[in-house]
């Protein structure tokens, strides 16, 4: 009966195990579609191709409402008001035994072997300063691969960077297993109870992911202040050019914002939050 029971909890984990490797793979090949240029380029050259001359109309116009739309840098920036995470000022801060910090994307040039820092790395670098200015006495720096392809985790890239900005060794701690938010949470969990870090702990990451990283690190019994970093929000301005004039940032930014929707929306049907 023993062993029958060992059995069953031994197949149990490693379904579980196959149905999260399922997941982060399913979560990559959404990736693709999750682009607005993508979907403007394939209604135009849908159009282009057709030799139905109403299809054909329709299809162009559709492409390019689309393509505006998305491009819009205002419209872009309104709906990320509503989304995001706000900022925290410097003078809401309390002390932190450490701050939590989520890697953002950072790649190796395999022929220099130099990292290159994409978007994102703002996290890193608000880490750094609240590290300098005392808010932070810790930095955890989570974050693996979080790619199908690639190969190097990014706290190790992070942490060499940090490293030579003049962060000692002894004050950071890297976790480079993690894939994802969740994967996240549950390695930071295992830091904290390793390495005995108890009092307040500060999430530091992108303002339109802090919702799922907070639902997330809550989840497994992690409570921790909010620092948002990158955020798109900013003063509301009516010039033409926020009005009229087509960002192709914007799209990049909308772009990451269905990321976090489609990833929120999973996480949610996952229990993950």
């Amino acid at each position: 009966m023993l062993k029958a029971s060992r059995c069953f909890i031994s197949q149990l984990d490693e379904t579980k195990k196959y149905l999260c490797k399922m997941f982060f793979i399913l979560s990559k090949i959404l990736g693709f579609i999750e682009a607005p240029l993508l979907w403007a380029s394939v209604l135009m050259l849908w159009g282009l191709i057709s030799k139905k001359t109403l299809l054909k109309k329709r299809l162009l116009i559709t492409g390019f409402a689309v393509l505006f739309f998305f491009s819009n840098p205002f419209i872009c920036a309104e709906v990320n008001r509503l989304w995001e995470v706000p900022e925290t000022p410097d003078s809401k801060l309390k002390k932190y035994e450490a701050g939590i910090l989520l890697i953002g994307n950072i790649a190796i040039d395999e022929q220099t072997n130099h990292a290159v820092f994409q978007y994102g790395t703002d996290r890193m670098i608000q880490a750094i300063h609240l590290y300098k200015i005392g808010v932070i006495k810790k930095i955890i720096i989570s974050g693996g691969t979080g790619s199908l392809i690639r190969k190097i985790p990014v706290a190790d890239v992070a942490k060499s960077y940090m490293l030579e900005m003049g962060i000692p060794d002894s004050d950071m701690v890297a976790e480079s297993f993690s894939k994802n938010t969740r994967e996240n949470a549950l390695e930071t969990k295992k830091i904290l109870m390793r390495d005995s870090i108890k009092g307040n702990l500060l999430l530091i990451t992108s303002g339109s992911h802090m919702r799922r990283a907070l639902g997330c690190y809550k989840k497994v019994g992690i409570s921790a202040d909010n620092y948002s970093t990158d955020v798109v929000r900013n003063k509301r301005t009516f010039y033409p050019n926020k009005l009229l004039q087509p960002s192709a940032d914007s799209l990049r930014k909308w772009q990451d914002l269905f990321h976090e929707w489609l990833g929120f929306l999973m996480y949610k049907i996952q229990g993950y939050i």
